[in-house]
């Protein structure tokens, strides 16, 4: 939410005076301020202020212009204290300032740790930091280092005024309710994905169709490192491929799946065993049949129409290569579907990329069916899931997500989290693995 005109004058009114003095530095780089302008600080309080309790001296207007640094600016007398007044220029989760002592230790305040101090009335991507940075050692701050972000402000001093701590605790949950607001949704995960414990999700071989969006999510959440990629023989070994072990399955395997490694069928009925003892495997590949080809140990060319989810007691129901010419379809969450809440009430089956629609269904009466996302054609009339839940009698599970989804620019990055999300209720309570 914007700070509005009263919170503004609460929290930038003219300085009183504090133990806190204004720093001078050289500032270099112009940043406007022109009213119209798409890339304008329109708004950027400007002369003296008083940000949380913090007295500072913004730049003044040169014309259409206020000046800030964009490199290091070392204190022309180190302190205790330091807070710097910033604006990010990149995405916030990116931004960053770096306190360093005289003795070479620094203290990093990321963008989305600060306090808010001003927000544009109209370009809500500007705003106003207020960083606060405490000596990292013995030795007092000398250096401060804005990343991805201007530096408009310096105050020095001494970190003695509780007062003034708890003034900046105020304005860092000010900022913290926005940051997560307009964060990417990627970033907001981070604290969900902290929670998953390490070597409990399995990633079954072959691998090679991991989607974009996914990929992103798993490097910048850290999780990538918490997965345990098996190779074919690890299938093979109940303890060492078991759902007690491995609660959570990822399959990114393109359209394949190991079928024989060492006597036949050893590697798909480890597949099956894992599912029916209580396993869950997610299949969220980029590809639109999920194992559908059959691969043997020593004959890397797939077979065709041999698909493991057949013998697991799911089925194609309906496909095509591309939608029929001049179709208008659409996907559409289920109504009280909750498993994927990012997804709007309905959007337009995908135009470009891999158009081949592949839908599943359950072929047994012991897998239970919950379908979460359908194509429908313009009149309303369903013609297959895209996305849907199969529960089997011993616990076990497959969520199937078709890859227009997760290819889809317009929602993949919302699904992979609603994904993890799902995943880390699975594990809740688990400890680390081996």
């Amino acid at each position: 939410m914007l700070v509005c005109i009263a919170l503004l004058a609460a929290v930038l009114r003219p300085a009183e005076g504090q133990a806190l003095s204004p720093t001078a530095f050289e500032r270099t780089v112009p940043v406007s301020v022109a009213e119209g302008e798409p890339w304008s600080w329109f708004g950027l309080p400007q002369g003296k202020l008083e940000a949380w309790g913090v007295p500072a001296e913004m730049p003044a207007a040169n014309g259409t212009d206020v000046f800030a640094a964009a490199s290091p600016v070392d204190l022309p007398e180190p302190a205790p204290l330091v807070y710097a007044l910033v604006s990010p220029v990149v995405e916030p989760q990116l931004a960053a300032v770096v306190f360093e002592g005289t003795d070479g230790k620094s203290a990093i305040v990321k963008a989305e740790h600060c306090a808010l101090a001003w927000a544009a009335s109209k370009l809500r991507t500007r705003r106003l930091l207020l960083a606060r940075g405490e000596a990292p050692g013995e030795a007092p701050i000398a250096r401060v280092i804005p990343r991805g972000c201007y530096l408009f402000a310096l105050v020095a001093g001494d970190p003695a005024d509780a007062r003034l701590k708890a003034e900046y605790e105020k304005g860092q949950a000010e900022w913290r309710a926005r940051f997560r607001e307009e964060a990417p949704p990627v970033v907001r995960l981070q604290e969900v994905a902290a929670g998953i414990p390490s070597g409990r999700i399995a990633v079954l071989p072959p691998q090679g169709a991991e989607p974009a969006a996914l990929s992103m999510l798993l490097g910048r959440t850290g999780l990538r490192q918490k997965l345990v990629e098996l190779e074919g023989a690890d299938l093979l070994g109940a303890r060492r491929f078991s759902a007690q072990r491995f609660p959570v399955a990822l399959y990114v395997g393109q359209e394949a799946h190991l079928r024989t490694i060492r006597t036949e069928n050893d590697a798909a009925d480890a597949v099956i065993r894992y599912v029916t003892e209580g396993g869950t495997i997610l299949m969220a590949t980029a590809w639109p049949y999920p194992t559908y080809y059959a691969i043997d140990a020593g004959s890397p060319q797939g077979i065709p129409n041999q698909p493991l989810l057949r013998r697991i007691g799911i089925d194609i129901i309906a496909a095509f290569e591309r939608p029929p010419e001049g179709a208008k379809l659409v996907l559409q969450p289920l109504e009280g579907q909750t498993l994927l809440p990012s997804l709007p009430p309905s959007w337009a089956y995908p135009e470009t990329g891999d158009l081949r629609l592949r839908s599943f269904a359950s072929t047994s009466e012991s897998v239970k069916m919950t379908p979460l996302v359908e194509v429908r054609a313009e009149d309303g009339r369903p013609i297959g899931p895209a996305a849907a839940l199969f529960e089997f009698d011993g616990g076990g599970c497959i969520l199937y997500v078709w890859s227009g989804i997760m290819n889809d620019a317009r929602i993949a990055d919302g699904v992979v989290c609603d994904l993890v999300r799902w995943i880390a209720a699975k594990l809740e309570g688990v400890p680390d693995g081996e």
